[in-house]
Order: structure tokens, then sequence, then C-alpha cells
């Protein structure tokens, strides 16, 4: 295949127009009578003579040879010839531009951002589009969107590539990539572009039907932000809060963190993270009324994004978490009544809140259950009325085969001890299957059936223990209070007073601007290219701006040629 091509082939025919250009030569020019005085000038009248008849054996002419090499190039320009790229020809090209926080990032203060870049890399695609191919684009952050349509519009296109901002969330390439598949359904694709600074993980699943041209961003420079912030529930009535600082490679130099409380300063502290060190700063709040914490870092020196240096939380006031236990589970009440932060209902008198409503609920009967209000409730000792028909209770020895680690209200507890003296087993052959269709999970697992289950709706999560807990070893054991501090807990998470997460931070990857070379797919791998992939280059312009140097020289060649003569007939 030849390097080049033509978008416009048939505008060779204009090279016809050398034809009657070549005739205007041949003419005899019709001179005047005119009576000299010397027969000197024969000469020169007998040489135009010679030139001006027809069929004469044509006389080298400069000036002509650059009239034929000027049509020449303005016959080649029209053609529109272009020079082709190592992939050849694309007709649909979808471009997908990066615009996740970390493209926000430049090299230098008041430099260009990554973005910026990947907007000029697409506008020199964009600029270079031959007649036939169209472009799509579409900008992905977190989620990818479609900014336009396949399109050879070069303004729409242009308009639409700066509408593209960044966006302060980490990215999804596959998301991007699925976008891209779903438009090869309707048109074809051959081939991909992605424009990014390689802030992407180095592992994807997704299989790639079509090429993928990956176009890296220059490296940005050094930077350091917050990556996060968490304020937790501690003892007397505080919050403690953790800050982490994480730092690009290139990073070099100190910064310093600032806390504010309410508009005033808590906290000041010089830091100095590192790629390979984050720095982590703790410390206390009250949490008697209301507060919001704003926390700032102000690097020294060169810093890629301003975005990652500033976040805040928003901590409500603390108060008792107000937690009702059946009077008639001892061992449970016990248990609560030893927790700090932490009101036990009813109270020494049999109090109870208005309305009954509580923060957490450990009930051993079902009208507990149904008489009292709260987001979280554990049962203890009973079927649930669903469950009839479904799990039986049995009387004999029993273990625990299996729990779910991985639940909130399972979280650090060991059952693997505990010994009952009565268990359950279901009642038909479904089994799990049959409370999973009446809405319960099995959490905890026993060798013939379910020993604790969740039914979870939007407005509750219900546990129920669905055996006796004196028949168990449970109330020896430390997975007893650990299970009902972890119930404490997550009433508490549900009224945001257990812990509250900062807003306006960036990932750590993000911050970190930590950059892949190489993407492995689920069958190929993609590496990026050492600089700009060309494509298709057209070349009429060069063409175009050559003919009008020749034209130049033609005019002041022919301009030159009758000063010579003038000059001549005034010697």
């Amino acid at each position: 295949m030849m390097p080049f091509g033509f978008s416009a082939p048939l505008a060779a025919w204009l090279a016809l127009l050398a034809l009657p250009l070549v005739a205007f030569y041949f003419l005899k020019l019709k001179r005047p009578r005119v009576e000299v005085p010397s027969l000197v000038l024969w000469q020169q009248v007998l040489n135009d003579s010679r030139v001006n008849s027809p069929f004469q054996r044509f006389k080298r002419n400069l000036l002509l040879w650059l009239q034929l090499l000027l049509l020449l190039l303005l016959v080649v320009a029209a053609m529109q010839p272009y020079l082709r790229s190592r992939r050849g020809r694309r007709m649909q090209l979808p471009i997908l531009i990066d615009c996740s926080a970390s493209m926000g990032a430049r090299e230098k203060a008041g430099g260009p951002t990554r973005l910026d870049l990947a907007r000029r890399r697409a506008a020199e695609r964009i600029e270079g589009m031959l007649r036939g191919e169209r472009i799509c684009l579409v900008a992905f952050s977190r989620r990818a969107r479609r900014i336009t349509d396949f399109t050879d519009n070069k303004r729409e296109l242009l308009a639409a590539l700066d509408r593209i901002t960044v966006e302060e969330v980490a990215s999804d390439l596959e998301d991007a990539l699925n976008m891209a598949q779903a438009l090869g359904r309707a048109t074809p694709v051959e081939e991909v572009l992605l424009l990014s600074d390689g802030n992407l993980p180095a592992h994807s699943a997704v299989e790639l039907p079509f090429a993928l041209t990956f176009e890296r961003m220059d490296a940005a420079g050094p930077n350091a932000g917050i990556t996060s912030l968490r304020a937790v529930r501690a003892a007397n009535n505080q919050w403690r809060v953790f800050v982490g600082i994480d730092a690009s490679e290139s990073y070099r130099g100190p910064a310093t963190l600032e806390a504010m409380l309410n508009d005033e300063s808590l906290v000041r502290e010089v830091v100095a993270p590192t790629f390979d060190n984050p720095e982590r700063v703790i410390f206390t709040v009250a949490g008697d009324a209301p507060s919001r914490i704003q926390v700032r870092l102000s690097v020294d020196g060169v810093d890629a994004m301003a975005s990652d240096n500033m976040a805040t939380v928003d901590l409500p006031a603390l108060r008792p978490a107000n937690v009702y236990v059946d009077e008639g589970l001892a061992a449970c009440r016990r248990v609560v009544s030893l927790m700090e932060d932490v009101e036990l209902w009813p109270g020494p008198q049999g109090e109870r809140t208005p309305g009954d409503v509580y923060d957490a609920i450990v009930s051993g009967t079902v009208a507990d259950e149904e008489a009292l209000q709260a987001p979280v409730r554990l049962g203890v000792g009973y079927l649930p009325t669903a469950l009839t028909g479904t799990v039986t209770r049995l009387e004999g020895a029993d273990r625990v085969v299996d729990w779910r680690r991985d639940d909130s209200l399972l979280q650090h507890v060991a059952l693997g001890n505990v010994v009952l003296s009565a268990g359950t087993r279901y009642s038909g052959t479904d089994g799990i299957a049959a409370c999973e269709a009446l809405g319960f999970d099995v959490m905890v697992h026993g060798a013939q059936g379910p020993l604790l289950v969740r039914q979870q709706s939007e407005q509750a999560s219900r546990y129920t223990l669905l055996v006796d807990i004196e028949q168990t070893t449970l109330p020896y054991r430390v997975a007893l209070p650990v299970m009902l501090a972890n119930l404490v807990n997550l009433s508490l998470e549900g009224e945001g007073l257990a812990k509250a997460d900062g807003v306006g931070l960036l990932s750590p990857e993000e911050t970190r601007l930590v950059a892949v070379d190489r993407i492995e797919f689920a069958e190929v791998a993609v590496s990026a290219a050492d600089g700009p992939v060309r494509g298709t280059r057209p070349l009429w312009p060069v063409v175009l701006m050559a003919a009008l140097i020749l034209l130049l020289i033609e005019w002041w060649f022919f301009h030159r040629m009758h000063a010579l003569k003038h000059r001549e007939k005034l010697a």
C-alpha cells in the first residue's frame, strides 16, 4: 500500500486546463505595420514571428513552465492528498477522553492541565479528518457519557471538546469501553482512541472487539493532598478525627496541615508525606454541640492539584444511645448497662422513652418487636411468625457450623466455642431457599437449621436468635458483649452518631498521580504510546502553500522580464 492517498481523485480532470494554457503560447500575435528607421530591429521581429507561429518547434519559456507547475500544484491540492497512518484510515473513530480528578494536574503553576493536553491531541485528530471520516467524543470519569454522535462536523466536535471539564472523582475505564462497544453495535468501529494520564487500573476484564490506541499524557508535577477524613465516636462524649495525607512519587518537601473548628484554628501541624509513607494526623473534638471541621493543606513549592487540599466534615452533637433490652434478658441487660454513652431502657422504675422509640431494641417476645420502634432490632429466643412451618425448634444438643463474619452484627464475633442444648431444623427440603423466599437471610448456621436470621427492609434491620440464650453458653462467652456492642454501633451509624466521613475527598490513587504504561485486558495487553499517534495527515494545505509561493515567484519573474524589456527599449 502506498504511504499516501487522495480523498478526491476525480479532481485530476482539472489537469486538462494545461491544454488551453499551452495553446495560448502558440497563438500568433497580430502586430500593426510600423515603419522603423533601421533594419537592425528586423531580427527581433523575426524571432517574435517564429515564436507565435503554430507548429513551430516550441521555444524554451521559463514563464510557461512556472505556470504549468502552478497548475499542477493546484490540481494536486484539489485532489486532497493525505498521508496514511500506521493503522490506515478509520471511517468511524470514538475518542475516549479521561476527565477524572487527576486530569486536572499541572506540570507547573499556571501551566496546562492534563485535560488541556488531551483536548489538544483530540483537536489535532479532528482537524486532520478526511472526507468520509467521522468522530464520536466520549468523556468518562466515574461514569462515561457521549458528548457527540458520530459526525464529520469539525466545528461541532471542537465546540463539544471545549465543554469537557475535570470532574473531582476517580475514573472508570470499563464503563467507557462498554460504551464504545455499544457504539460499535450500531456502526462499525475498528479502532478506539484513549486519551488519559494513565491513572487507570492495570487490569481489566473487558474483552476488546476493536483495536485500542492508548495515548498517555505527559507526567504532571509533584503533588500532595488530603485523601481521608473521618471522625469516630470516642469516650467522654468526644469525636476522634483522623486525617490522611498522601503524596505523589515526585513530591519532595513539607506541607502544613491546619484544622479549623467553626472557622477557628484548632490544629496546625507540619507534615512531610511521601509516596511510600503517607502522613496521619489525629486529634479530638468535643461532641457536646454540632460542629464543622475544615481541614486545609498548604504545600510548600509546586503542587500539581489544588482540588485535594481541602476537605470538610460535619459532626452532629453526641448523645447517649437509647437501647431497650427486655427485662427478662438479664445477661443482655447486664452487658448493655456497662457500655459507655448508652442509656438502658426500661429504667429502674420501668420508665420508657416517649412513643417507645429507641435506637436499638433487644426483645424477648414477638409482642415487644411489634410494639416498640427502632431501626435496629435483635429478637432473642423465639421464632418470627413468618417462619412458622419453615423452621422448627428442637430439643437436643446443637452446634454452630458457620456464620456470616462480614455482617455488621457479627464482626469480630467468634461462635465456634458456643455450646447449645437446643437447636432448630428445617421443616421442608428447601432449607435455606425457603427462608430466603420469605425474606430472611441465614446469618448463623446450625447442624440442622438456622440459629440466627436477618430480615432487612428500608426501615429497619431485624435480627432474630432462634434459640433461648439461656440454653447456650453465649452469656459466658466474649461473643455476647461484642455482638451487643456491634448492635449499638449499628444503630448509632444509622443515626450518624458513630462515625462521619468528610466530603471533598479524592481517592489516594488520584492524589498520588499513579500512572500505568500498560493495561492488561481479558485477551490482550495495550501499552501506552511513547508520543502522539498520528492519524491520516492531510497534505493539501502544504501543497496549496507551495502553490502560493510559486505564484509569487511567477509574479516576480513576469514583472522582472517586463522591466528588462523596458530598459532595453529605453537604451
